[in-house]
């Protein structure tokens, strides 16, 4: 009984968030051509870091993370690290950001 509560007050929730129009959704899939993701270099990953210190150019790249979500913290960094690298790149990185290899 408490289950069936709880999922229809999520329902209840994304039936009333705004919907966005057309025109947005197409905007935001113009805008994650131009980043050319999953990134396959680390030349890349720096130019895209460097493209990053511009407050538009970071937005647009936040919507586009916020897009994936997941079930779980875990799933979630999956998705936003799965779309942001190839394997070859995204092997390097850890969870907590740091690494001891060399590249």
């Amino acid at each position: 009984m408490h289950c069936r509560e709880i999922s229809a007050k999520i329902d209840d929730l994304l039936e009333s968030r705004p919907k966005p129009c057309i025109c947005t959704i197409q905007r935001m899939e113009d805008n994650e051509e131009q980043f050319h993701l999953p990134m396959e270099s680390f030349a890349a990953v720096e130019d895209m870091e460097k493209t990053m210190g511009d407050q538009q150019t970071r937005q647009q790249m936040i919507l586009i993370l916020l897009r994936l979500g997941g079930v779980s913290l875990q799933k979630t960094v999956y998705s936003i690290m799965e779309k942001l690298f190839t394997c070859e790149i995204g092997m390097h990185y850890t969870w907590t950001g740091k690494s001891t290899k060399e590249f």
